[in-house]
């Protein structure tokens, strides 16, 4: 337990959880009647405003624990240093802010010092993933993507994705090393908006890239992505006449792949006669 002094009295605040009577009072709770009396105040007279009756239901929603949880009164029993009412830390420091701006600012410091202190103290106890090394994201990706046939720029693309998101101070460097990666649109591989361009001049019917894209789909040329870049896969069907290509995004620092098309594409599709 951790004696406080205000005003030459005692206020005593729980380092751990400890039997009191019948209760057991969860660790940095504080004996707020040792509090009011301190300051020649009475905790009934803060519990009774509206406006702790509020800021009480308003904290135990937020932090899930009801208000007997938050207000522990103790009553009887031999041990008088422990008696009277034991509340949550965020209590005592608002019932702090009533009581005077002196007492208040005291209390912020005072009662958080325990509390900043055991956070300290759980972190390490917080099991923590390793971060995986440059070697084994090398590797987890050569064996997936790169297994899966994606082209060899892709996968480096990919890796240097994953590097820059596990080891933030590489960022910069790995942003640097993909715009080296990417590949020029040729001419001969077009986009869905260039081959309804296309269509729509032969059959004289308006094909937009949507069109384009479900109908690369219902001919199961393509599908869509799941994880959204690109937004479409080739199947083996459309793996003959597509290539993925790497690009930026507009207006950020970002680089998506894209689904692009040889016109030999044309030659297989079955596009509905004009009517």
């Amino acid at each position: 337990m951790l004696t406080h002094n205000w005003n030459n009295q005692a206020i005593c605040q729980l380092t751990e959880t400890t039997k009191i009577g019948k209760y057991d009072v969860p660790a940095s709770y504080v004996n707020v009647t040792q509090m009011c009396q301190a300051n020649e105040k009475q905790w009934g007279h803060y519990a009774a405003l509206d406006s702790t009756k509020a800021y009480l239901e308003g904290l135990s929603a937020d932090i899930g624990i009801p208000i007997s949880g938050l207000v522990i009164s103790i009553k009887g029993g031999n041990d008088k240093q422990n008696q009277g009412t034991w509340v949550h830390s965020e209590v005592a420091i608002d019932c702090a802010q009533w009581v005077s701006v002196e007492f208040r600012i005291w209390a912020n410091r005072a009662l958080r010092q325990l509390i900043s202190s055991q956070s300290v103290i759980e972190v390490p106890q917080q099991s923590q993933l390793p971060i995986p090394s440059l070697e084994e994201i090398s590797t987890l990706l050569d064996l997936t993507l790169g297994k899966a046939g994606l082209e060899p720029k892709l996968v480096a693309g990919a890796k240097l994705n994953a590097i820059g998101k596990r080891y933030p101070h590489l960022r910069s460097e790995a942003e640097e090393a993909k715009l080296m990666l990417l590949v020029p649109v040729e001419d001969k591989l077009l986009a869905p908006t260039q081959l309804g361009e296309i269509l729509t001049e032969l059959t004289c019917e308006t094909y937009s890239a949507q069109r384009v894209n479900k109908l690369l789909i219902e001919q199961s040329f393509q599908v869509r992505n799941p994880e959204g870049n690109p937004d479409y896969l080739p199947t083996e069907k459309g793996k003959p006449h597509s290539q993925l290509t790497l690009g930026t995004a507009k207006g950020r620092d970002k680089t998506v792949q894209h689904l692009r098309w040889f016109e030999t594409v044309l030659e297989v599709m079955e596009v509905p006669a004009p009517l």
